[in-house]
């Protein structure tokens, strides 16, 4: 299973990493609208799952939109550049 999953890795890494780092982006945002005043006494897993504010909810949107867009586009530039023979650096992983 491990030999099945380096591949699958080595070719989907960077779309996995921005998947990773939009999901760890929104917990962290969400987290930090607590402090706000005008989410006085609202939990952690309402701010999670719906913030009610719309432009909260449009601007984590945005850029977790950005963050995995721009690790799909530097993923394909990457298996682009990586060679067709299986020679070089990709042969030793």
């Amino acid at each position: 299973m491990r030999d099945k999953l380096n591949p699958l890795f080595l070719q989907n890494g960077l779309i996995l990493i921005g998947i990773g780092l939009a999901a760890l982006y929104w917990i962290d945002e969400s987290y930090l609208d607590l402090f706000h005043a005008e989410h006085e006494g609202d939990t952690y897993i309402e701010q999670l799952v719906a913030s009610g504010d719309t432009d909260e909810l449009r601007m984590r949107a945005i850029i977790i939109g950005l963050l995995i867009g721009l690790s799909i586009c530097a993923q394909t530039l990457m298996n682009r550049r990586r060679p067709e023979s299986g020679a070089g650096i990709y042969a030793l992983a």
